[in-house]
């Protein structure tokens, strides 16, 4: 499994397409655009897609997003078209708990 700093730097993901929509003290929340931002921030996790054709199958319907928890630690992808919130080790997690916890 490869890391993101073995796939790219945190610069080059949020050019390759990763831009930050919302940051705070809790979270952020970063849009995945292009593969290589998939690529990137899927380094190190289960998600699906972080890898083609996968990538390509979720983007075609809808948007992906990532969810850094502050508060937690730790990583979500959420792929609303999908239904889907998951976990690094992509499980399914409940997004109206993940909003209680983080705040409006």
């Amino acid at each position: 499994m490869l890391t993101r700093s073995q796939v790219y730097s945190d610069v080059d993901a949020i050019i390759a397409g990763s831009p930050t929509l919302f940051c705070d003290r809790n979270a952020q929340i970063i849009s995945i655009e292009t593969f290589a931002g998939a690529a990137y921030w899927c380094a190190g996790t289960n998600w699906c897609v972080g890898r083609n054709p996968w990538f390509d199958g979720y983007i075609a319907v809808g948007p992906l997003f990532l969810l850094r928890s502050f508060i937690r630690e730790r990583d979500y992808m959420l792929a609303p078209a999908q239904g889907e919130f998951r976990s690094r080790l992509n499980r399914r997690v409940c997004l109206t708990q993940f909003v209680g916890e983080h705040g409006g």
